[in-house]
């Protein structure tokens, strides 16, 4: 599918995904469209029951996880942040922000051992 994504989402019938990874975050110029309250509306129509929403949010210049962290709870969904601090084991640092309405599935021990703490930021405004 070519094009925008979110675009290409809001005119599709709910997909049923079990994860939908959103991976825009990297570089310099933030796509802040992909990450506001009502992007995640829509990420959450296509989710299947229990899916999940993996904002991949390493970024050199923006703290992009409690932007995300208050994005879930704006949207009544749980959030962890899983951080690879080990570039020796995968060639550079990664940071996942995981959203869903199971928080039963990001306490399971294989993701919540591998979960950072997000630190709020009440005095940051929803994007």
């Amino acid at each position: 599918m070519l094009g925008d994504a979110r675009l290409n989402l809001e005119r599709e019938p709910p997909q049923r995904f079990d994860v939908l990874a959103i991976d825009a975050f990297s570089s310099d110029a933030i796509p802040v469209h992909l990450i506001t309250s009502e992007a995640v509306q829509v990420y959450k129509r296509h989710l299947a029951p229990g899916g999940v929403i993996a904002f991949h949010v390493t970024n050199r210049f923006l703290n992009l996880i409690p932007v995300v962290d208050a994005l879930a709870k704006a949207n009544g969904l749980s959030a962890i942040n899983i951080a690879d601090d080990n570039p020796a084991q995968f060639g550079s640092r990664s940071d996942w922000v995981l959203l869903s309405e199971n928080k039963e599935l990001l306490e399971k021990p294989a993701l919540a051992e591998h979960a950072s703490e997000i630190v709020p930021r009440p005095d940051w405004r929803l994007w």
